[in-house]
């Protein structure tokens, strides 16, 4: 399997403040991939630099080879922190205003709702009435309207309920089978280890432990957190 994305020795500093420290990690291409780290670890700064957000570091990121750049940021979708949502309109006029950047039809906006099950309230609901779980599907369909082949999902279960997580991993693996590449950081690591194909550890800005392989028990799982994060 080929890597999608490789980042090597990255770093960042604000100011007099270290928050990455050579950073380097492999994504291979069709895979589910874990960023598993504790809140102030450095995973958003990291998800920001790779989306070209932050400028100011050192280090390389490839993508599919070539080094990553603002020409491939059409191959990108995220959802980093909250989604940007409109909360008195619907799902469905949600979608159409991202539909308008990218010149899109009305029937792609329907698909991509039912991808992420909202299709039976799209047009009825607003969404400032949306449970949180619904919430965090909306902005799922967002960042995946535009048929991405790299998925970002920054912490996408925090607050949710058990139901939520389950259907947060329906969802994934329904885009994994389709070919997409998926980043997902978070520091519940119990609810999503079955999750992940492969994943790496980040505490204090520094990888601490990598594995290119999935399939842990959340026990497992675990027991590797525990023994890797200090």
């Amino acid at each position: 399997m080929s890597n999608t994305l490789l980042i090597e020795n990255l770093s960042v500093r604000y100011h007099s403040q270290q928050i990455l420290h050579d950073v380097s990690i492999n994504i291979p291409a069709g895979s589910i991939f874990g960023l598993l780290g504790d809140n102030g670890a450095g995973k958003t700064t990291l998800l920001k630099t790779i989306l070209g957000l932050n400028k100011h570091f050192s280090g390389s990121m490839t993508y599919n080879e070539q080094p990553l750049s603002r020409e491939q940021a059409k191959d990108f979708g995220a959802l980093i922190e909250s989604p940007a949502i409109y909360p008195n309109l619907t799902a469905q006029e949600n979608l159409r205003i991202m539909a308008l950047l990218y010149n899109l039809s009305e029937a792609l906006i329907c698909a991509t709702l039912h991808a992420v099950g909202l299709g039976d309230v799209s047009k009825k609901l607003k969404v400032k009435n949306f449970s949180l779980g619904m919430k965090q599907r909306l902005g799922i369909a967002m960042a995946i309207i535009h048929n991405p082949k790299f998925l970002i999902l920054d912490e996408p279960t925090n607050g949710l309920d058990m139901a939520g997580v389950d259907d947060f991993k329906t969802i994934v693996h329904t885009l994994a089978a389709t070919g997409m590449t998926i980043m997902v950081t978070t520091h519940q690591i119990t609810e999503l280890a079955t999750v992940f194909d492969a994943f790496a550890i980040l505490q204090h800005g520094k990888i601490t432990y990598t594995s290119n392989s999935g399939g842990y028990s959340a026990e497992e799982l675990t027991a590797i957190y525990r023994e890797h994060n200090n």
